[in-house]
């Protein structure tokens, strides 16, 4: 039966009665010792089809040990839920201890439709059972590869965790899309993808404008952008990936905070022009 020690009149306080708590959550399954002979209890699962072998595991424990433990067999059936049916997987009996719960896991064969813990007690006060779990295992998966992707074109494999592109492949000064995909041997996962502006750190400023000025340079962070026009700013860090933007026009200040020391790129763009600068942050 299931047993709510919070439900009884009146309720039992388990700080008091800890022996009697459950594994988890507020209640179990209990099966009591009978006056006198033997238990012979069974707590069988419904009916099972997996396909493949599984797992069984549950929590077990013994209220008392006066006059004795409790005493379970494990087992499971390939037909029926009659005792004649299971096939036990404990050749002797198992005594669940008294002072704390126990666990126990058990490889079933993808054969079984059922499977069973037995009450064999003589002596036992009450058979505490928690934590039924029937399950399979996730099938294991052995990495084989990762596949890089860049503008949805395979560039290439690696098993490590970085890969360079090569720079005629990055389209200069638009927003590229990196993707990852881990091929296993049991499948390949989705993709991961990242976006990333195509800037190249060993080329000379490109300006395509009438002028574009940046000072102070080298700055603390904070630093003032001179343009022709109404331009979309944006800053980058040496990877590409921005940090801050602002729509400027013609002239506007800068204010970059918790940036670390570097080169950090600016890129301004409007409608019919572009130009990348750089700016030191000291």
């Amino acid at each position: 039966m299931i047993f709510n020690p919070s439900q009884t009149t009146p309720p039992i306080d388990l700080e008091l009665n800890p022996g009697i708590a459950p594994y988890s959550g507020d209640k179990f399954l209990v099966s009591f010792g009978v006056n006198t002979g033997s238990n012979d209890d069974y707590f069988i699962s419904p009916k099972l089809n997996f396909g493949q072998d599984f797992v069984f595991s549950f929590a077990a424990k013994s209220f008392d040990n006066n006059p004795s433990l409790n005493k379970i067999m494990v087992g499971y059936s390939t037909t029926g839920y009659q005792p004649e049916d299971f096939i036990w997987l404990t050749t002797s009996a198992i005594h669940p201890p008294m002072n704390s719960w126990n666990m126990y896991t058990y490889e079933i064969s993808s054969a079984a439709t059922y499977v069973t813990i037995r009450n064999i007690s003589d002596g036992g006060y009450i058979l505490m059972i928690d934590d039924v779990s029937i399950y399979t295992e996730a099938p294991s998966r052995e990495l084989i590869t990762y596949q890089v992707y860049l503008n949805d074109n395979l560039m290439g494999e690696t098993t490590a965790y970085d890969f360079d592109f090569a720079s005629d492949d990055v389209i200069a000064n638009e927003m590229n899309v990196a993707g990852v995909k881990a091929i296993y041997s049991s499948g390949e996962s989705e993709m991961s993808t990242i976006e990333f502006l195509g800037v190249f750190t060993s080329l000379p400023d490109l300006t395509l404008q009438e002028k574009i000025n940046v000072f102070p340079n080298p700055s603390n962070g904070t630093f003032t952008i001179e343009l022709d026009g109404e331009y979309e700013v944006s800053i980058l860090n040496s990877l590409g990936v921005s940090v801050y933007s602002k729509t400027i026009s013609r002239k506007g200040e800068i204010m970059l905070e918790d940036l670390s020391p570097g080169i950090y790129f600016i890129l301004a763009k409007s409608d019919q022009k572009t130009a990348v600068s750089r700016i030191i942050i000291r």
